[in-house]
C-alpha cells in the first residue's frame, strides 16, 4: 500500500476473510519512506513483483496513497490493466444479475465491448475529458443508469444507490472469481478469450499538443475519426487515442491490434508520423 491509506483497511479485510497474505508497506506515512504511492510507475512495485516470483502467491494487490485506485498482478508477477479487471468482474455481475449498463473509457480494450455484449449487457463509452476522473464517471453513471463502471487506471464504481469508489468490491469479487474458478488468475484473464493486444499509454513530451494531434488525425483519413476525448481512429483490425493531458506538455496515445506483430508495426507508424521518438519507459500501464 506504500504507506498510504489502505493499509489498515486492508489488513482488517485480508484478516476478516481469513485470507493468507504478505503485507508490504501498511503503516500509513506521509513521508513515504519507501516509494511513492503510485501503482501505476513500475519502480513502485519492484518489491511486490520480486516477492511474487520468489514465492507461490494467487494475486497481487497494490493500492494507490488514498486507497481509491486498486491494480492487481498475476501469480507471475504480470500487472494487469484495469480494463482486463472490469471486463472480468462485468462477466462476473451479468452472469449472476443479468441485463446491466456498464461503463468504460475510451483507453479501454475492444474485448471489454465484446465481453458485455456477449454476456447481454450494455457498454457505455465514456470521454476522458474535462472534468477528469470520478466527476465526470458518476455523472455519466447516474445520467445512463449504469450499475458498473471502471477506468484503465484502476479505478472502480457502482452505480445506484452508491455512485462511489468501490476498490475493496473488486478486490472481493476478483478473489471470489479465483476460488470458484479454481484457475490461476492468469489463466482467468485468458478465459475472457481476448484477441487484442494493447499497448497501454505512451506519452510524448510535446509543447504543441493540439497541433500535433491534428497533424496526426490529417495521418489516417482512411479511417473512422471520433473527437469524443482527444481524437480516436478506428479500423477494423486496429484502432489508436491520442488525447492531450490536462496538467502537462505530453500528448498520451494508445494503440491496440488484432496481433502483437500489428500493433508494433502501429506504434512505429504514429510515432512516425508524430516525428518523435519514445522508450517503453514512457508507458504508464505496461501490457
Amino acid at each position: 500500500t506504500g504507506n498510504g491509506t489502505a493499509g489498515p483497511f486492508e489488513k482488517k479485510f485480508f484478516e476478516t476473510l481469513g485470507v493468507s497474505y504478505e503485507p508490504l508497506f501498511f503503516e500509513p506515512d506521509g513521508r513515504f519512506p519507501n516509494h511513492v504511492p503510485d501503482p501505476l510507475l513500475p519502480q513502485n512495485v519492484e518489491e511486490l513483483v520480486r516477492l511474487m516470483k520468489e514465492r507461490p502467491f494467487d494475486l497481487g494487490v497494490s493500492f494507490d496513497g488514498d486507497g481509491d485506485r486498486i491494480l492487481f498482478f498475476t501469480e507471475e508477477g504480470k500487472r494487469l490493466r484495469g480494463d482486463e479487471i472490469l471486463a472480468l468482474v462485468a462477466r462476473s455481475a451479468l452472469k449472476k444479475e443479468g441485463r446491466q449498463r456498464i461503463l468504460y473509457d475510451i483507453r479501454a480494450s475492444r474485448m471489454v465491448r465484446e465481453v458485455i455484449e456477449k454476456y447481454d449487457g450494455v457498454p457505455v463509452l465514456a470521454p476522458l475529458g474535462s472534468p477528469v476522473g470520478h466527476t465526470l464517471v458518476k455523472h455519466i453513471m447516474r445520467q445512463e443508469d449504469v450499475q458498473l463502471a471502471g477506468e484503465l487506471s484502476g479505478h472502480y464504481y457502482l452505480g445506484s444507490p452508491y455512485f462511489y469508489e468501490v476498490p475493496f468490491f473488486i478486490l472481493l469479487e476478483v478473489m471470489k472469481e479465483l476460488t470458484q474458478s479454481k484457475m490461476k488468475m492468469s489463466e482467468l484473464i485468458a478465459s475472457l478469450g481476448s484477441k487484442w493486444h494493447h499497448s497501454g499509454e505512451i506519452n510524448f513530451e510535446i509543447g504543441d499538443k493540439k497541433g500535433k494531434m491534428e497533424e496526426l488525425a490529417r495521418g489516417f483519413l482512411d479511417g473512422k475519426l471520433s473527437r469524443l476525448d482527444g481524437i480516436r481512429i478506428d479500423y477494423p483490425d486496429w484502432w489508436f487515442n491520442a488525447r492531450p493531458s490536462a496538467n502537462d506538455p505530453v500528448l498520451r496515445l494508445i494503440v491496440e491490434a488484432d496481433s502483437q506483430d500489428k500493433l508494433e508495426e502501429k506504434i512505429s507508424i504514429c510515432q512516425a508520423k508524430l516525428e518523435m521518438s519514445y522508450s517503453y519507459q514512457n508507458r504508464n500501464v505496461l501490457f
